[in-house]
This record gives C-alpha cells, sequence and structure tokens, in this order.
C-alpha cells in the first residue's frame, strides 16, 4: 500500500494477514479479497466503543485474554486515525 503525504513524498506500508490455525483455512485469502469492506468496518468498530467510559482500549472492544500483555499499547483512536489516513 502506498500512502501519499503533503509534502508530495510517499510512505509505503505492509499489511500481513495470516491464519492463525495450523496448515490455515484460507481466511486470509478472503480478506485479502474483501479488504476494503473489511478497513471500513473496523473503521466503524474503532470509533464505537459500545464502553462511553473507553479512551484508548477496554474489554469491550480490543483487550482480550490473547493480547493481555498488549493492552497497555492498544489505542482506538489511533488506529482509527492510521485507517483515515
Amino acid at each position: 500500500m502506498t500512502i501519499p503525504t503533503p509534502q508530495d513524498q510517499t510512505i509505503e506500508a505492509d499489511i500481513y494477514l495470516f491464519d492463525t490455525l495450523k496448515g490455515g483455512a484460507g481466511y486470509a485469502d478472503q480478506v485479502g479479497e474483501q479488504l476494503k469492506e473489511i478497513l471500513e468496518e473496523t473503521l466503524q468498530w474503532l470509533e464505537n466503543c459500545p464502553n462511553r467510559e473507553c479512551t484508548h482500549s477496554c474489554q469491550d472492544c480490543l483487550r482480550h485474554y490473547a493480547n493481555q500483555y498488549w493492552h497497555e499499547h492498544l489505542d482506538r483512536p489511533l488506529a482509527a486515525d492510521l485507517l483515515h489516513y
């Protein structure tokens, strides 16, 4: 993905998708085919946490057991800004 910047320079970003199931289940291929729709839905999800007191992340939006070591780094507004960019 190439992102234009205001100074007529570009920033390149890579997105890596992989299945967490052993041997894969083909989900990464499906995501690649529907990436635009998935990113649009992700943006809506990031901007609308059901917990009105959530400022960065909570159990209602981004935090779960599997990412417990990253909880302090999860930031919904920052992720939404990246998708808007």
